[in-house]
């Protein structure tokens, strides 16, 4: 019976000592994004984007910092805004594709937006937000699963997160812009435009896709008379996956 006791003594040490070793690679807890809006300037001829994100936050007990997943960003720009005022933070660099925000003073539990200035270059390997060639032509695509979008935008990059996203793309005038929404507005001037698409429903970031380049034109019968409807090559890919995804209910036009 000692030995039996004995051995299952040591066994919860050895539990307890690879449970110690076990890297924490996951975002503290306590901090809960909202929803998040994401503005992103591209142009599928250039290597390099840029964007500004605002993300809704409740922080439910005091920290000193707030954790965030990005991969080859530059981020800038740092403000913490609440009822108390607005507050200058500063990016650390940590482990596990983190960034870590601060400004050396506690944050209070409340509500907070999140709003940070980002700039990198489109990935070549098909992963993440990345530029792909066709036909002679440049595209911007999407593969975001399973954890690419903190590529192309900071974000609470873990599934665990489901929130509403609104995307808002600058591209030149003459591209097609699509994403896995409707679009709302569109702005144009000046050689660009701003396009603005609905909110999502709650999803994770994974499941955020959108895409730029040259539209192809196809002749359209579904009505009385024959139209001529813009379409693009790879559009179809985008709105099948939304589809087919169970947390992506909505119907994309087309």
């Amino acid at each position: 019976m000692k030995c039996r006791l004995a051995g299952a003594t040591l066994f919860l040490f050895a539990l307890d000592a690879i449970a110690a070793d076990v890297p924490d690679y996951r975002l503290p807890a306590g901090i809960e994004p909202v929803s998040q809006v994401i503005e992103l300037r591209l142009d599928p001829a250039e290597e390099a984007f840029s964007g500004t994100t605002s993300i809704e936050l409740i922080i439910e007990q005091e920290t000193d910092r707030i954790g965030i997943n990005q991969v080859g960003l530059e981020l800038a720009g740092i403000k913490l805004d609440s009822e108390q005022g607005q507050r200058d933070l500063q990016a650390t660099a940590g482990d596990w594709e983190r960034s870590w925000l601060a400004d050396g003073e506690p944050i209070p539990p409340g509500d907070y937006t999140l709003r940070i200035d980002f700039s990198g270059k489109h990935a070549t390997d098909s992963l993440g937000m990345h530029r792909a060639k066709f036909e002679g032509r440049d595209y911007i695509f999407t593969q975001m699963e399973s954890m690419y979008a903190r590529r192309a935008f900071p974000s609470f990059d873990e599934p665990s997160f489901k929130i509403p996203f609104r995307l808002i793309i600058n591209a030149p005038a003459e591209l097609t812009v699509v994403a896995n929404t409707p679009v709302e507005t569109v702005e144009k001037q000046d050689g660009r435009q701003r396009v603005t698409f609905m909110e999502t429903p709650p999803l994770p970031t994974y499941l955020v896709a959108y895409a730029v380049g040259c539209a192809r034109h196809r002749r359209s019968s579904r009505h009385s008379r024959t139209t001529s409807a813009p379409t693009i090559h790879f559009a179809s890919s985008i709105s099948s996956q939304s589809r087919s995804s169970p947390s992506a209910p909505w119907k994309i036009p087309g």
